[in-house]
């Protein structure tokens, strides 16, 4: 959608920064309010890290820790020897195989943020970014529960689950920018297969 500069507030929509900027995308979390594409992935991670600060403000935390991780995946190949419940050709039951392991490793690894307080009674927190982030929930009611809180939990949380854009949007996007003769130094589909290797991993203790 093509919005002339001078009717941004005939449509009621927020830009962030606004500035004589040709390109933002909504926010996922608020159709109204949109982000320059140049910003857009770094500050959704800002924000998911920010509301995870205030989360576990809200729930009265002693500890907390966001990493930031990157997966970087190898396939390596490796040669096992496996037993097989019947006969194999050989006639002793055992069987060649030849299999891929996939190795996980990280690229980079960042604390985006650590902090300790005394401790509280858990507070319901308002969860905006992470609200539909099964794992985020479930650590809430946990800590909600009278019957029995938690005193440590440790979450990964895929960058990618809580992401506005998606490969197919982003591949869009760059055809866009490359008729336009727009197009940076790294691609919106570069960007989006990041995040889908990138978590954040939270720590939390009670």
């Amino acid at each position: 959608m093509n919005i002339f500069k001078d009717s941004v507030n005939k449509f009621g929509l927020n830009f962030y920064p606004y500035e004589d900027v040709n390109f933002y995308y909504v926010d996922p979390t608020d159709k109204d309010n949109y982000i320059v594409l140049d910003e857009y992935f770094d500050r959704l991670k800002q924000a998911r890290v920010n509301e995870l600060q205030k989360i576990a403000q809200d729930l009265g935390a002693k500890k907390f820790r966001v990493t930031y991780m990157r997966e970087k995946s190898s396939l390596i190949k490796k040669k096992w020897n496996g037993k097989a419940d019947g006969k194999a050709k050989d006639g002793d039951g055992t069987v060649s195989v030849d299999g891929d392991k996939l190795s996980k490793q990280y690229d980079k690894v960042e604390i985006e943020a650590e902090n300790s307080f005394p401790g509280h009674d858990p507070a319901e927190p308002h969860v905006r970014y992470l609200k539909y982030d099964q794992n985020v929930q479930n650590l809430i009611d946990m800590r909600m529960d009278t019957k029995g809180p938690i005193n440590h939990q440790t979450l990964s949380i895929k960058l990618s689950s809580t992401s506005g854009l998606k490969e197919n949007d982003a591949a869009k996007l760059d055809m866009i920018l490359k008729s336009l003769k727009m197009a940076g130094n790294t691609t919106v589909l570069s960007e989006v297969q990041n995040e889908e290797k990138s978590i954040l991993k939270y720590e939390i203790e009670f």
